[in-house]
């Protein structure tokens, strides 16, 4: 995560797993529907905000 400059804070969002693409500088979000859940507009809100403060063009998000 620091190579990808992603800092995540207790107030946001943990993903199961989360991918940087370098030459887009974008983020994508994978949630376990099985331990939290599919992936709800909180968790889309708050990984928008890191993707924001991060510097990063964007985040995408998939439940598996």
């Amino acid at each position: 995560m620091a190579a990808a400059g992603v800092t995540l804070t207790l107030e946001d969002a943990m993903p199961k797993a989360l991918l940087w693409h370098p030459e887009t500088v974008h983020l994508w979000m994978i949630e376990a529907v099985t331990s939290d859940g599919e992936v709800d507009f909180h968790k889309i809100a708050q990984m928008k905000c890191v993707a924001a403060r991060c510097g990063k063009s964007g985040v995408g998000f998939t439940t598996t």
